[in-house]
């Protein structure tokens, strides 16, 4: 039996293309519904794809202020365990 067959594919939240103009609500919400589906599908951990700023100004994520709000609020809310900014490679590894 081939042992990829067990391996289920990381859910992932793409916003690298979702620019300035989406508000904190839809972030937060898209978030939440993307966790309680992945944990439904017994998943430990997604990806939020933030993308690395490299045609932004300062050269940032445009989102990552609000992403990272949430995220925090998750932490404490107990949503997640925690988070791995890795912003530098355009992504965050969510763990929950």
């Amino acid at each position: 039996m081939d042992s990829n067959l067990n391996i289920k594919p990381v859910p992932i939240i793409d916003c690298h293309q979702l620019g300035t103009t989406v508000s904190f609500d839809f972030l937060k919400d898209l978030f939440l519904e993307t966790i309680v589906e992945a944990k439904s599908n017994n998943n430990h951990y997604l990806q939020i794809i933030v993308g690395k700023g490299l045609h932004s100004e300062n050269n940032e994520p445009v989102l990552i202020y609000r992403v990272r709000t949430i995220l925090n609020g998750f932490v404490d809310n107990g949503t997640i365990k925690n988070y791995v900014d890795n912003t530098t490679n355009g992504y965050l590894i969510i763990y929950f």
